[in-house]
C-alpha cells in the first residue's frame, strides 16, 4: 500500500477509497481492506502512515476541486469553511455515515 519511490503519494489513497467504495464487496472484506492498508500491514508502519497521507492528500484535492466547481475565488477559504460546516452537520447529526 506505501507510495513506491517515484508513485505519486495519492495512489495509496485512491486505492483505498476506490476499494471502500466497492458497493459490490461485502463491509467486512472493505473494512479488512482499510485495516490491512493502514494498521495491520505486513510492511511495518511505514506502509499505513503512507496510506493515511494519500488519504489525507485525496480529501484535500477532492475538496479544492469542489471549491473551483464552486467558482471559488480564495479556495483555501471556501475549503475551510466547507469542512467547517460539514464537521457542524456532523456533530448535529450523529446518525450521518457521510455517505
Amino acid at each position: 500500500m506505501a507510495a513506491s519511490e517515484g508513485e505519486n503519494p495519492l495512489h495509496p489513497g485512491i486505492a483505498v477509497l476506490t476499494a471502500w467504495m466497492a458497493s459490490d464487496t461485502p463491509l467486512i472484506d472493505r473494512l479488512n481492506y482499510v485495516d490491512q492498508a493502514t494498521v495491520h500491514n505486513s510492511e511495518g508502519p511505514g506502509p499505513g502512515v503512507a496510506t493515511v497521507v494519500g488519504l489525507v492528500k485525496l480529501g484535500q484535492r477532492l475538496v479544492h476541486d469542489l471549491a473551483v466547481a464552486s467558482g471559488a475565488e480564495d479556495t483555501e477559504a471556501w475549503a475551510r469553511d466547507y469542512l467547517q460546516r460539514l464537521s457542524l452537520e456532523l456533530h448535529n447529526r450523529p446518525d450521518a455515515d457521510g455517505g
